[in-house]
């Protein structure tokens, strides 16, 4: 699994999907191909969610797309429903950010979503 920390490594990912379901740059985002193409286009969302749906992939998870490509079963943390409702809970507060306990704890909450 790599993680994708930089833009030319997100269009990588994209380039190995794009070509596994035998799509080219115009079918996938049209009159911006020349930019996919290059690997350096930082797209915003309403291409990224276009493109998720031409490749029938979640592009924001596609680490996901990576593990089930390669057979490897995906498991479900039966807690994520409680662990999720507990951090909506806790940002509910309008200054929540300025807190620094509770963004701790929301932050080692949510790593374990993860």
């Amino acid at each position: 699994m790599r993680t994708i920390k930089t833009v030319e490594d997100f269009w990588q990912v994209i380039d190995e999907i794009r070509i596994k379901k035998e799509l080219n740059w115009s079918d996938l985002v049209g009159g911006k191909a020349k930019l996919a193409a290059s690997q350096r286009w930082n797209p915003p969302l309403t291409y990224i969610l276009q493109m998720q749906t031409k490749l029938d992939v979640e592009i924001i998870n596609t680490f996901v797309y990576e593990l089930m490509e390669s057979d490897q079963a995906v498991t479900k943390d039966p807690e994520t429903p409680e662990k999720m409702k507990l951090i909506y809970q806790w940002i509910q507060a309008e200054n929540w950010m300025e807190d620094e306990q509770l963004l701790q704890n929301v932050q080692e909450i949510a790593k374990t979503i993860l």
